[in-house]
């Protein structure tokens, strides 16, 4: 006799009805620190004291005894196209990129796929949170943080369109013996155009916030203008030292806010 089994995605816990509180495990924080005897408390599916037992009041709260366990706070993975991307080889579980260059509003988040086989994977391995983040051309478009345990993508936003990723044009062309020199300044020059074309979208998109109300909307220049308050990260992917000053110089002269580097090889 054969049978047949076929996985499912657990369903999404439900609201934390009473508070409660981890006590007896070893508690690491993160910080290098590591608590014996320590209590954990949560409520309302919020982390309301980590520390010694000692410390915490236990009153109105559940006890779970973890003694002999250890408890570790919740794995956070950045740059990543985890629910975006299900099945390579099947076209239609891919969804993280879109056409064209230069897509500043391009949402990863309504594009997170809660159902995804992959998550509950990483959620036992204990990832808890994610920044899902588009793919492909020079500006891929706006990651955001979620948490893995959701209904749909609005259940599971933890912030939303919380930056905006930008690809750098290499700037070391490596060039091969059998090249000729046609297709090297060919290639030299698509650089050049990448670069002029970054640079202008973003000195459109800081002149864009100036403009007098009533203007028409751009839906592009619009979704960039929290780069130039702060409430907007710009993401530039790049690993080389030229790379890295010089798109940092760029962000600045703009007047770019927040920038973070992802990659970076030669930030060292």
């Amino acid at each position: 006799m054969s049978l047949a089994a076929q996985a499912q995605v657990p369903t999404p816990a439900p609201p934390q009805a009473a508070p409660i509180v981890l006590v007896g495990g070893t508690l690491h924080t993160g910080t290098g620190q590591v608590i014996e005897n320590a209590a954990v408390a949560f409520d309302k599916g919020r982390l309301v004291y980590a520390g010694p037992r000692s410390g915490f009041t236990q009153s109105g709260y559940q006890t779970r005894d973890v003694s002999g366990q250890h408890v570790y706070p919740g794995l956070i993975l950045p740059n990543t196209t985890l629910g975006l991307s299900e099945v390579e080889a099947i076209r239609a579980t891919v969804d993280d990129q879109e056409v064209g260059e230069l897509n500043p509003n391009v949402r990863a988040l309504i594009a997170f796929n809660t159902d995804s086989d992959v998550l509950p994977t990483v959620r036992l391995n204990g990832v808890l949170l994610a920044q899902p983040t588009p793919r492909g051309g020079l500006v891929t478009g706006q990651s955001a943080v979620v948490q893995l345990d959701a209904w749909n993508w609005q259940d599971a936003v933890v912030k939303a369109d919380d930056g905006i990723h930008l690809t750098w044009p290499d700037m070391v062309i490596r060039t091969n013996p059998a090249e000729e020199a046609v297709q090297l300044t060919r290639r030299q020059e698509a650089r050049t155009r990448r670069l002029r074309d970054l640079e202008q979208l973003l000195g459109e998109a800081a002149a864009y916030r100036q403009a007098p109300a009533g203007r028409r909307e751009n839906l592009r220049l619009t979704s960039m203008g929290g780069l130039f308050d702060g409430s907007k990260t710009l993401y530039i992917h790049a690993d080389y030292a030229k790379e890295l000053i010089e798109s940092v110089r760029l962000a600045k002269r703009l007047g770019v806010q927040r920038v973070a580097l992802v990659g970076a090889r030669d930030a060292w």
